[in-house]
């Protein structure tokens, strides 16, 4: 058996790698253009009971009493709300499945950002 050295001309080296330097360009490149998601400002935020609520009777912010827009998830445990104000505590009043009607406050703390599903 003979071996048999292959030559590789310096034109087809050369576009080669200038196809390379392309595909990696394009590859970058394709990152920039997916849509940009600001982490820093979320659309609505959470906080769950420890007992569910079939309705809610009042959500305002403590701080200065203006109203906060709320939403019961399906199981009655997480209230959603859109309108809050990050850092701030909320007064919330609901009622239980067997009719007590409860006040509470959640501190910031409590108080957590809904990331969205891609």
């Amino acid at each position: 058996m003979e071996k048999t050295a292959r030559f590789i001309s310096p034109a087809v080296a050369t576009a080669a790698g200038i196809a390379r330097i392309f595909l990696t360009f394009f590859a970058c490149l394709s990152f920039f253009a997916l849509p940009a998601q600001n982490p820093e400002t979320p659309d609505e935020y959470q906080f769950y009971l420890e007992e569910p609520a079939i309705e809610i009777m009042d959500l305002r912010h403590k701080h200065d009493c203006s109203p906060v827009n709320g939403r019961l998830s399906d199981d009655g445990r997480v209230i959603f709300m859109k309108g809050y104000s990050k850092g701030s505590h909320v007064y919330f009043k609901y009622m239980k499945a067997d009719g007590t009607v409860v006040e509470l406050t959640r501190s910031r703390c409590f108080i957590d950002p809904v990331i969205p599903f891609i």
